[in-house]
């Protein structure tokens, strides 16, 4: 079975002219490492850079960057203007409505 597989890699590789590092610079591997287990495990050789992810039930803590802070007051005010656009955009509400609203949470 490994021996086929090495076969149709090297066919593959021959047919679209490319070296083993150019195979592995396609984009679906890239920034992951590969690798290939024989007979159980006991022969593994990786390819490429190690993962910089924890492993799945790994206890550590990973901070996460948010997209934008929701305690930020300028954040708030964005999303309320985007509320009354689309309330406006709908005619849910008028254009004087949508103006004083505006002015009111602009403080203008």
């Amino acid at each position: 079975m490994a021996g086929l597989s090495v076969f149709l890699l090297i066919r593959r590789m021959r047919a679209e002219g490319k070296s083993l590092r150019e195979m592995l610079r396609n984009p679906m591997f890239n920034g992951r490492s590969v690798e290939v287990s024989l007979l159980g495990g006991m022969a593994t050789v990786k390819l490429g850079q190690p993962s910089q992810l924890p492993a799945i039930g790994h206890d550590a803590v990973v901070d996460l960057p948010l997209l934008e802070d929701p305690e930020s007051s300028s954040n708030q005010e964005v999303s309320q203007l985007a509320e009354l656009a689309r309330l406006l955009e709908k005619d849910l509400i008028t254009v004087e409505e949508f103006n004083q609203a505006k002015r009111r949470l602009l403080n203008l």
